[in-house]
């Protein structure tokens, strides 16, 4: 294998070194998750910024890869 892969799924829980696959597909899993519902808080955030008349952040550009 190539490469290394270092984790951190907990705050304040530091970083750890993956023992085996299953670990790192957990990882890529919660990340995943994660990120699904960070960009959905953004966007409803967004939208009501829109509704309410208020201008969006211009730097803040969001891609939907998930």
């Amino acid at each position: 294998m190539e490469g290394m892969v270092i984790c951190s799924t907990a705050s304040g829980a530091g970083y750890y070194v993956p023992k085996n696959a299953a670990e790192v597909k957990h990882f890529i899993l919660e990340m995943e998750k994660r990120g699904r519902e960070c960009y959905a808080a953004a966007s409803m955030a967004r939208q009501w910024m829109v509704n309410n008349g208020l201008d969006t952040p211009s730097e803040s550009v969001v891609v939907d890869v998930l």
